[in-house]
């Protein structure tokens, strides 16, 4: 019951689980995870594993820490099996479900019950907490916590109303969340347990890192272990999975390090992987300036250095900006790499492209992105790379299509996202977009689990939509996600009324709205005499004003210019924007818009 250990994680070891978790105790773990979820965990599995390592090594219960989950309706898959009775109330499914896990766990009590997540609405979420509060006085459960809880403000509530506080959070431990600065500040605050899942694989661009690597190297550990100990060394509890026993070892060696009181890592060294991880980022323009400031050097071919041009460095982007324009890199064919390269070097830091050959060229994204990267000391932290999976009916078999049209759905999804990661030359994908729907509300709803799916297993940090007939499509989509789209990428143009509806939506719901075909779906605006007029007065061309337009009213707009001018002139507004200053006034956005044909109801 030492503070500083490892929890070993059993999600998706299936059949192997008993096997797995008897290596592990015998490996040395004493704490282990699991849940009343079927579909991703095999709770029988564990209570046979614990239970024929105690024998073989004398121990007793009380040597083994457990801790298990109540999973909601909506987490379960029937088809898996539900260890409660769908029809019973919310109370004694939660009941069911905590007995089964005893029966399962070779256990009269559980160490440890956690909260899958919130249930749909604060009624029912405060109901099962009652019902965990419940089993614990009756000594069913030692201890209750929760999981995956969505933000700071939810849990600081259910703290507040829960009689006997939560002693665990678990959650994701990665980027898109700030790897929740608030939750483990109030954790530490409240004496809480935070552990992370998903560790390892939420961050893999620390993990490849160069420095990082070599910095576990000179440890004598690898980079996964390192992760570890960094996370350990702040206070956090990781979720390990490893199957492998050499790791096991490896991995339970620093614990048995850390807790005899040595430093592993020094306070400089914390600084600087939280620097690296992104923990402490912040998106103003000094800090901005600071994380660029080793960017400002470029090499020659003849070795001798080139120190980049002040306005350069002034338009370079971070990844992680609100205001931003993303290149747009669509029937750029055989150009792709260059185009890309020069775009990265003149500030850019989105990229948005496709599995699509038939109008994109993912490689050359990888080689033009990689390729500047190189040349200005960029990580690959420092780009943003969305793709997208298309469909079989968007495909053109002479271009060549990056899956096998055999295969099922499921697994066209997964070769071309495998397909992207290689021509992107990347470990993972910062947004995947479903390209479009299928041709029925099933297919649609499989190919966006299959991205969920791949979310939950890292390869993807975020997940989107293009290409949306009408709202109730997106809207239906949304209801039906259990991971919400970030994204939504459409044509920005007149018939679609301007996606108002759609857009609306996605500010309310907190989803980036992108857009694409910006100029060449409104050249009836671009040409007019008022708008070039008012564009040539601010110093800047019409399809740049055009830009300053969408960016003001909350749109991300896709870039594709092949003009090294245009590029500089397009991120020099968007330096404008971003350090507050109004470039379109709220009567020019207003005479805009109609020009454009806004709907004006």
């Amino acid at each position: 019951h030492s503070n500083i250990h490892l929890t070993y994680g059993t999600a998706w070891k299936g059949v192997n689980t008993a096997e797995l978790v008897y290596r592990a105790v015998c490996a040395g773990f004493r704490h282990i995870d699991t849940a009343g979820q079927p579909k991703h965990y095999n709770e029988a599995g564990v209570g046979i594993g614990w239970a024929q390592a105690a024998k073989q090594l004398g121990l007793k219960r009380e040597d083994i820490w457990i801790q298990t989950k109540y999973s909601s309706l909506d987490a379960q898959d029937v088809s898996k099996g539900i260890p409660y009775d769908v029809n019973a109330s919310l109370t004694d499914r939660v009941r069911q479900s905590v007995d089964k896990s005893l029966e399962n766990l070779n256990t009269v009590y559980i160490d440890s019950l956690i909260m899958h997540g919130p249930e749909n609405n604060w009624e029912d979420t405060i109901l099962v907490w009652k019902t965990l509060e419940a089993l614990m006085d009756e000594g069913k459960v030692r201890q209750i916590g929760v999981s995956n809880m969505p933000d700071f403000e939810s849990l600081e509530y259910l703290y507040d109303q829960a009689r006997i506080k939560p002693a665990v959070v678990q959650q994701r431990f990665h980027q898109d969340s700030g790897y929740d600065t608030k939750i483990r500040s109030f954790c530490t605050e409240k004496n809480i347990e935070y552990q992370s899942f998903w560790t390892l694989g939420s961050n893999q661009h620390l993990i490849t890192n160069d420095w990082f690597r070599n910095n576990a190297a000179e440890k004598g550990m690898s980079a996964e272990c390192l992760m570890y100990v960094f996370a350990l060394t702040i206070g956090i509890t990781p979720l390990d999975g490893t199957k492998d026993d050499g790791h096991m070892r490896e991995d339970l060696e620093v614990v048995r390090r850390m807790k005899s009181g040595e430093t592993i890592i020094s306070s400089e060294e914390v600084a600087h992987i939280s620097e690296l991880l992104g923990i402490s980022g912040s998106s103003s323009e000094k800090d901005v300036a600071a994380e660029t400031s080793s960017l400002t050097k470029e090499i020659n071919d003849d070795g001798t250095e080139l120190t980049l041009d002040s306005e350069t460095i002034a338009n370079i982007e971070s990844p992680h900006s609100n205001i931003h324009l993303t290149y747009g890199t669509a029937w750029k064919g055989v150009n792709t790499a260059e185009l890309v390269y020069r775009a990265v070097c003149a500030g850019f830091r989105h990229i948005d492209t496709a599995g699509q050959p038939k109008h994109y060229n993912e490689a050359g994204v990888g080689i033009g992105w990689a390729q500047a990267a190189k040349q200005l000391g960029l990580k690959r932290e420092d780009i943003w790379i969305q793709t997208k999976y298309s469909s079989l009916d968007a495909q053109d078999v002479s271009k060549g299509i990056p899956y096998d049209v055999n295969a099922s759905l499921t697994d066209r999804v997964r070769q071309s996202v495998d397909k992207s990661l290689e021509n992107l030359n990347t470990v993972y994908i910062d947004s995947l977009i479903m390209h479009g729907p299928e041709n029925n509300w099933e297919d649609t709803i499989l190919v966006w689990k299959t991205l969920e799916a791949l979310m939950d297993e890292g390869k993807v940090r975020q997940i989107g939509v293009s290409n949306m007939p009408d709202f109730e499509s997106l809207e239906y989509l949304y209801d039906q996600a259990r991971i919400k789209p970030a994204v939504v990428q459409q044509r920005f143009h007149q018939d679609s009324g301007y996606d108002t509806k759609i857009r609306s939506f996605c500010t309310e719901k907190n989803i980036e709205y992108q857009s694409f075909w910006t100029l060449g779906s409104n050249q009836h605006l671009i040409t007019n005499d008022w708008f070039r007029n008012n564009a040539a007065e601010k110093g800047m061309s019409a399809e740049c004003l055009m830009y300053v337009f969408a960016l003001t009213i909350g749109i991300t707009p896709l870039d594709g210019t092949k003009d090294d001018g245009h590029m500089r002139e397009d991120l020099e507004v968007v330096r404008r924007m971003k350090s507050g200053e109004t470039i379109i006034s709220s009567e020019e956005v207003a005479h805009i818009s109609e020009l454009l044909g806004f709907p004006t109801n």
